[in-house]
C-alpha cells in the first residue's frame, strides 16, 4: 500500500473526469517520489481498491495544500470512477482541472 497525491484531472466533453495526474508521496517527509503520471480513472480506482491511499493536492499562492481524500466508486453506467470524499469550496475536482481542454 502506497500514498499518492492527485494534482490535476482531465474531463471529457460531457464534464466527466476521465484521467488524473498522480504521484507517489513519502508520507513521513511529504516529499514526492518518482515522476507524476496521468492515469485513467479506472486505473486510479483500482489502486484505491487495492489499498493505495490517494489524496487531492491543491496549488495555492503559498505553495500547496492537502485536500480531500480520493475515493473509488462505480458510476451509474457501471464504470469504475473516482470522486473526492468531502469536497469543500475551493477544493473540488473543478479546482484541479488544470489539463487544458476537454477530450
Amino acid at each position: 500500500m502506497s500514498l499518492f497525491g492527485l494534482t490535476a484531472i482531465r474531463k471529457n466533453a460531457d464534464g466527466v473526469v476521465v484521467s488524473a495526474v498522480v504521484q507517489q508521496v513519502n508520507g513521513a517527509t511529504n516529499e514526492w517520489i518518482g515522476t507524476a503520471v496521468e492515469l485513467d480513472v479506472g486505473d486510479i480506482a483500482a489502486m484505491i481498491v487495492g489499498g493505495d491511499e490517494i489524496w487531492s493536492i491543491f496549488v495555492v499562492p503559498e505553495g500547496s495544500v492537502l485536500g480531500p481524500r480520493v475515493r473509488a466508486y462505480v458510476d451509474a453506467q457501471g464504470y469504475d470512477s473516482i470522486s473526492l470524499e468531502k469536497p469543500t469550496s475551493g477544493r473540488t475536482f473543478d479546482d484541479l482541472w488544470l489539463l487544458g481542454t476537454a477530450i
